[in-house]
């Protein structure tokens, strides 16, 4: 007997070209499960799917199970998220999130909550875009979050070498310097960071802040209000942090980092 075809909520994280018309698209799904399914005439002009089948939206779809790839026989919009594929950097902040979800998201692996938050990620960049608000921030916390939801997450409040307070390190010494360290962890006191290598400088609040990223809401974080310094050295955080623990390469945010860092 044939598998029963399937209603699901998703999101589009890529499309790849096949034959003249027709596109395989992942999608996250509702449940958190990663789908490879076959859209046919996603690409032809004036088709039925047409804008529906679009990167970054995010739908309702029918999709019939196959023998080797699944095939999505309707497609109906629930967010278009149109403005991410108007703006370029905008764009390339989407596609880090959608790179993130395909590397961390998986084939018969339920995770609900990381599709909520791919979800929320988007919208928020979608009306970022929309006001031209910077959203290096959104996607910082979004990447760490990810992390932090796979069990990666940094020691933000010892140094991860000695163990000591970063509270009791700046309480007697507020001049303190304070390390980031991939490699080992998390933040790394001074005395101890010439015993890493690869350990990066950072502000000396960057792990109060890195702590309230992780802990907070997008629409809390979309209420922050961070100095341009704290913003880049967050960003950066992550991007280092990427390049430690995932095994691939996400191509999209080192771009954006070679672009504007």
């Amino acid at each position: 007997m044939a598998a029963q075809a399937i209603h699901s909520e998703g999101i589009i994280l890529a499309s790849t070209k096949l034959k003249e018309t027709d596109a395989i698209l992942t999608l996250l799904l509702k449940n958190g499960e990663q789908c490879r399914a076959v859209c046919h005439g996603a690409r032809k002009p004036g088709g039925k799917f047409g804008a529906r089948a679009q990167i970054f939206t995010c739908a309702d779809f029918l999709i019939r199970p196959g023998r080797n790839l699944d095939t999505i026989g309707e497609i109906s919009t629930l967010a278009s998220n149109a403005g991410l594929r108007c703006d370029l950097e905008y764009s390339n902040l989407a596609y880090i999130v959608c790179s993130f979800a395909i590397q961390l998201s998986y084939q018969d692996a339920l995770n609900a909550q990381m599709y909520e938050m791919t979800k929320k990620a988007l919208t928020f960049l979608d009306e970022y875009a929309s006001l031209k608000k910077e959203a290096d921030l959104l996607v910082a916390a979004y990447i760490f979050k990810l992390f932090a939801m796979h069990g990666l997450m940094p020691e933000m409040n010892n140094c991860v070498m000695c163990s000591e307070s970063f509270e009791d390190i700046f309480s007697l010494n507020p001049e303190a310097k304070l390390w980031f360290g991939p490699h080992a962890g998390g933040f790394v006191c001074n005395s101890c960071s010439h015993l890493l290598l690869g350990a990066h400088l950072v502000p000396n609040t960057l792990h109060e802040w890195l702590s309230a990223l992780i802990y907070s809401s997008f629409e809390e974080i979309s209420d922050f209000e961070v100095h341009e310094e704290i913003n880049k050295a967050l960003f950066k955080a992550a991007f280092w942090w990427t390049r430690e623990h995932l095994d691939t390469r996400i191509k999209a945010l080192e771009f954006y980092i070679e672009q504007k860092y």
